[in-house]
C-alpha cells in the first residue's frame, strides 16, 4: 500500500455571510486486482486499498442588532474500498457536528459489498427501481442487487426513510417529520437489448414516532404503494419501443377508517397496503419509439402523469403534466 497524492487547497466563497471552506484529499492506492473467478484465487492479490477523505469547516457570521452571530460548523466525508481476493467491499462515511437538525442525517456510514454479479448495501445508501418508484432515495437499512449470467436480474431494499424529528417551537424553520420505513423490490428479464421489469416500492410512516407534530402545519402520517411495469422491445431492425407504466396509492393520512377497495385483487398495489378514506389513486406513463441507424436516430415520445401522483420513494416529482417530444439526433464524426 503506497500514498499516490496528498492535495489541499482553501477556497474562499464570498457571500453575505463570511464562510471558509477547506477541502483535502487523501488517496490511498494498492495494486489492483482484476481476476475474480474462485479457480483463480490463488493468484490474486490479496489486499487493496483505495479511496479518499475530505473535510469542510464553515465559519458562518451574521451582523444583527444586538451584535455578530457567529456559528462553525464542519462537514466530513469520505471512502474507502478494501479488495480481498476480489471482493470489493467499500465503505463510506459522512459526518457534520449539526446533524440533529435534519431529517436526513448529515452522520451517514455504508458499506456496499460486491463479487461478480452480487452487490449487496448496507447502513446508509441510495438505490433506484424506477423514476416512478424508488429514485436515488437516501435510506438506512440494507439492499442487494444481482444479476448472474443469464437472462433474470433483480435488486430489493429496506430501511428507514426518515428519522423522527419533533416540532420546535423554538425553531420554525425546522419542520416535524415521523419515523418513516420503506422496502421495495425489482425483478426483471433481459435478453438480447429486450427487457421486461416490474418494480415495487412501499414506505409507512410510523404515527407515535414523535410527540408534537405543530398541528398548525398539518404534518400528517402517510403511506405509500407504488408498482410500475417497464420494458424495452426491438419491434423491427432499428425500432424499438420502450415504456413503462406505474400506478401509485398514497394516504395522505393513516389515521383515517379503512375502506374495502373494489376490485383489490386486480390493484397489486393494494396487496401492500389497507386502502383508507385518504387513499387516492394517480397514474403515470411514457413511452418512447425510436428509428436507430448507425450516423443518426429519430424519435418520438408521450409522457403522462396524473395530477397529485406522488411517490415517497423520490425527493422530488413533477405531476399534471403531459408531454409530446420529437427527437432528433445525428452524428457527424
Amino acid at each position: 500500500m503506497k500514498i499516490i497524492s496528498f492535495d489541499a487547497k482553501i477556497i474562499q466563497l464570498n457571500r453575505v455571510n463570511l464562510i471558509i471552506t477547506e477541502i483535502f484529499f487523501l488517496t490511498l492506492i494498492g495494486r489492483q486486482s482484476y481476476a475474480q473467478s474462485i479457480e483463480h484465487i490463488g493468484e490474486q492479490e490479496p489486499l487493496s486499498v483505495n479511496g479518499f477523505v475530505s473535510t469542510n469547516q464553515v465559519i458562518n457570521t451574521q451582523p444583527t442588532d444586538s451584535g455578530n452571530i457567529t456559528t462553525y460548523n464542519s462537514y466530513y466525508t469520505g471512502s474507502l474500498n478494501f479488495s480481498i481476493y476480489g471482493i470489493n467491499t467499500p465503505f463510506t462515511f459522512m459526518y457534520s457536528n449539526s446533524q440533529g437538525d435534519f431529517t436526513h442525517p448529515f452522520n451517514q456510514m455504508g458499506m456496499h459489498p460486491s463479487y461478480k454479479w452480487i452487490k449487496g448495501h448496507i447502513g446508509y445508501a441510495s438505490m433506484s427501481f424506477s423514476p416512478y418508484t424508488l429514485n436515488s432515495h437516501l435510506f438506512l437499512g440494507a439492499g442487494v442487487e444481482i444479476d448472474p449470467p443469464g437472462i433474470f436480474y433483480g435488486s430489493a431494499m429496506y430501511g428507514r426513510l426518515k428519522k423522527a424529528l419533533d416540532y420546535d417551537t423554538t425553531n420554525y424553520n425546522q419542520l416535524a417529520a415521523y419515523k418513516r420505513m420503506g422496502y421495495g423490490f425489482k425483478v426483471g428479464i433481459a435478453d438480447d437489448g429486450n427487457f421486461i421489469d416490474v418494480s415495487l416500492f412501499r414506505a409507512y410512516d410510523v404515527e407515535n414516532s414523535i410527540n408534537n407534530t405543530g398541528v398548525e402545519n398539518q404534518i400528517l402520517p402517510q403511506e405509500n404503494s407504488v408498482m410500475s411495469v417497464s420494458f424495452n422491445k426491438q419491434l423491427i431492425t432499428n425500432l424499438v419501443f420502450q415504456g413503462e407504466f406505474a400506478s401509485s396509492y398514497l394516504s395522505t393520512d393513516t389515521r383515517t377508517e379503512r375502506v374495502t377497495e373494489d376490485n383489490a385483487l386486480l390493484k397489486p398495489p393494494t396487496w401492500f397496503m389497507p386502502s383508507r378514506a385518504s387513499t387516492i389513486n394517480r397514474n403515470a406513463f411514457k413511452s418512447n419509439l425510436t428509428y436507430r441507424q448507425n450516423r443518426y436516430s429519430l424519435g418520438v415520445g408521450y409522457e403522462r402523469v396524473d395530477p397529485e401522483y406522488k411517490t415517497l420513494g423520490a425527493y422530488y416529482f413533477t405531476n399534471n403534466m403531459e408531454n409530446m417530444t420529437l427527437n432528433f439526433s445525428m452524428n457527424f464524426f
